[in-house]
């Protein structure tokens, strides 16, 4: 007998038989049990109520998940047919994701010399360490213990769990991403718990094995699923993007101790966390690197070789011209970011490097960066809000005045006075470099250029983050990069990552000055799913 759980009438025939089998047992105790008629007549009633029960799995009721609350998740999807990622409700890599093989020996290896990295430039912080998890959190006067939540780890998670080395938390900080190993009750929160319902309703068979450094009550940090052994960084609850990237846990464990043995990641232990974000010890992330620089360099004369190749001609004999000399950067004191990679940029020998983009010519920029550098040094009182300077430098314009255009109404108000005030120079339409996702990206960029939408032409003030696909990318790393990291700004090489597989497929066309088509064309390099 097979209902639709959906229906009025499937409810009360379940309430109905319930109420009746309740009764029935009531009368049990009165009447003789060796009268078999009646007894196999109340057994047969008490069989075909749970069988009601049993084909109503989704039923909005007591019954549904009181007796499906312990099936696996994956095996609950597929009873309901959704087992494709398109209607996924969590937020957990769907069950058509075949798991990843899980080698606790190399992920233990991973994690303690990630541990040695820091002790190795902080040895005071050594005899605090210790190993095995579960011998660290072993009190239950202070909440669950780890054995208490042992029953819902996977086998190699426990593994892990027993042989790395642990400390508290408030000693030192793993990376600059977490602190380190969650305590229990963070760890794995208690199902009937409020949290715990809807941490589960969203990462089913998840645990936060690392915790984050943000000191919130809302925080979370890397989330392993169980099923799969897949992770990602979650700074927050909110940090929940159906799209963003997971990886194989022992990749990212990887990845972590990759960017802190090439510098990405340098520890100083002088310095204290200053912020909401900030560990206890002085990890800082490097906002850039020569690696950046080197890979940015390299896209570009790649993009430069196949706009002159699709022109026709030979890039002139004589001596490259730069984009910004080092004598102009150096009269001016610019270091940083630009101050390495723009005298490595060359400057082409045709006009549009995009359609309506222009780079700037020396005198403009010395002057741009005349006033960026004015608006840096100004800026001597940080926002509390906002501790880190703002600095934006224009990196290429398009001739289209910014305070000549026509503003969304939100913009308007507040968009457009924020940004002509901290970033706009000159007045100018186009990409800038090093806006306020500079302190983690140095080569984050914006765009700021006129939109058609509708009948109507706005300027808009963009800045994307995301992954980002184009044929000069390793899509691989990308992704390791978002799941890993939590956060991929829109950064100069995607830009022209993407600028490139615009010219290639022909969607932007090359003529004698370069690049053709107008400024609006601009927005063709945001990725499809970019809304504007």
């Amino acid at each position: 007998m097979d209902l639709d759980p959906s229906s009025t009438t499937s409810i009360a025939l379940v309430v109905l038989l319930e109420a009746t089998l309740y009764f029935a047992f009531a009368q049990l105790v009165k009447k003789d049990r060796r009268r078999n008629g009646y007894f196999f007549a109340l057994l047969s009633l008490h069989i075909s109520q749970r069988r009601i029960v049993l084909n109503a799995r989704d039923l909005p009721s007591v019954f549904g998940w009181a007796v499906y609350r312990n099936e696996p998740i994956e095996a609950q999807i597929e009873a309901s047919g959704q087992a494709d990622a398109s209607v996924w409700d969590a937020i957990t890599p769907p069950p058509s994701v075949t798991p990843h093989a899980f080698n606790v020996s190399n992920a233990v290896h991973l994690h303690n010399q990630l541990v040695e990295h820091v002790l190795a430039i902080a040895p005071e912080f050594e005899p605090r360490i210790r190993k095995d998890w579960f011998s660290l959190y072993n009190n239950p006067e202070f909440g669950p213990s780890g054995a208490d939540i042992r029953h819902r780890l996977t086998a190699p998670v426990a593994d892990f769990l027993s042989n790395i080395y642990v400390w508290d938390l408030e000693v030192f900080s793993l990376t600059p991403h977490v602190r380190g190993v969650a305590w229990p009750e963070f760890l794995s929160p208690l199902p009937e718990s409020d949290e715990g319902i809807l941490f589960y309703d969203s990462l089913p068979e998840c645990i936060v094995l690392y915790h984050t450094n943000v000191p919130d009550r809302e925080a979370r940090g890397l989330v392993l699923d169980q099923r799969t052994y897949l992770a990602r960084l979650m700074p927050t609850i909110w940090n929940d993007e159906r799209s963003s990237a997971w990886a194989p846990f022992e990749v990212i464990l990887s990845s972590w101790l990759e960017e802190a043995r090439t510098g990405r990641w340098v520890i100083d232990p002088t310095r204290e966390g200053g912020d909401i974000y900030g560990p206890p010890t002085g990890w800082r992330h490097l906002s850039w690197i020569e690696a950046d620089v080197l890979e940015t360099v390299r896209m570009w004369e790649a993009y430069l070789t196949l706009i002159t190749a699709k022109i026709g001609y030979q890039q002139n004999a004589h001596a490259p011209t730069m984009i910004a000399g080092t004598t102009l950067l150096d009269s001016m004191s610019i270091s940083g970011l630009e101050r390495a990679l723009l005298p490595r940029m060359r400057r082409p020998d045709f006009t549009f490097i995009a359609p309506g983009i222009r780079i700037p010519d020396t005198e403009m920029f010395r002057a741009t960066l005349t006033e960026a550098v004015r608006r840096r040094n100004a800026a001597e009182e940080p926002d509390p809000d906002n501790p880190h300077k703002d600095y934006a430098v224009l990196l290429f314009y398009a001739d289209h005045p910014v305070a000549n255009m026509t503003y969304r109404e939100l913009d308007a108000r507040y968009t457009a006075p924020h940004w002509i005030e901290k970033y706009i120079l000159d007045d100018k339409c186009g990409i800038y470099l090093g806006t306020w996702h500079a302190e983690m990206h140095a080569d984050a960029v914006s765009l700021v250029a006129p939109r058609v939408q509708g009948n109507a032409s706005y300027i808009l003030f963009e800045q994307y983050s995301g992954i980002v696909s184009a044929s000069l990318l390793h899509s691989k790393r990308e992704q390791l990069a978002e799941a890993a990291g939590s956060y991929q700004p829109w950064r100069l090489y995607h830009m022209i990552a993407r600028w490139y597989d615009l010219v290639v497929s022909g969607r932007w066309p090359v003529g004698p000055d370069g690049v053709e088509g107008s400024v609006e064309d601009i927005w063709d390099m945001m990725p499809d799913k970019w809304s504007g």
